[in-house]
């Protein structure tokens, strides 16, 4: 009798679990900024520009969302590289993939976003748009090869074709 009366007792306390060492995890890494490259890709989406000295420079989508702007903490750090970067904020634009297309996001209201010219909000770019950030900003073309998309330029081809 006296075991059940302890076993009932123990039965019936609340158990408390065992600690347990509490892992704090780790925060996420900042990926690597994105750079432009020299060459054309030849699949997939990416963005062509031109830097104040004339060179050619591409760079790939390779990841969203992407964020563009003169701040450090962007993945695509604009710099007095380029022509106009003066007109760019420090985060001025985000690029995503949404539902298979690819959408500009302009960050706030001073930052101006034009497309083909036109100062626009939020835009799915189409191959061959050309992007603006600031009033006489920064300027750079859409690209994308991929089905129905054309052939992407060379390096050799000076004036980018575009369409609406």
């Amino acid at each position: 009798m006296k075991f059940l009366r302890s076993f009932w007792r123990w039965h019936s306390e609340p158990q408390q679990p065992e600690p347990t060492e509490q892992v704090e995890p780790e925060p996420p890494q900042p990926l690597p900024p994105l750079e432009f490259i020299p060459d054309p890709p030849t699949e997939g989406a990416w963005l062509e520009t031109e830097t104040k000295d004339g060179q050619r420079l591409f760079l790939p989508l390779s990841r969203s969302p992407i964020t563009l702007g003169t701040g450090a903490d962007c993945d695509v750090v604009l710099t007095d590289r380029w022509q106009g970067v003066e007109k760019v904020q420090s985060q001025h634009v985000r690029i995503e993939q949404w539902k298979g297309t690819w959408v500009l996001v302009p960050l706030n209201r001073k930052a101006a976003v034009f497309v083909n010219q036109r100062r626009t909000g939020e835009y799915r770019l189409r191959n061959g748009v050309e992007v603006q950030l600031g009033e006489e900003g920064i300027r750079l073309v859409f690209r994308c090869v991929g089905s129905g998309s054309p052939t992407p330029p060379t390096a050799s081809d000076p004036t980018p074709q575009t369409r609406e």
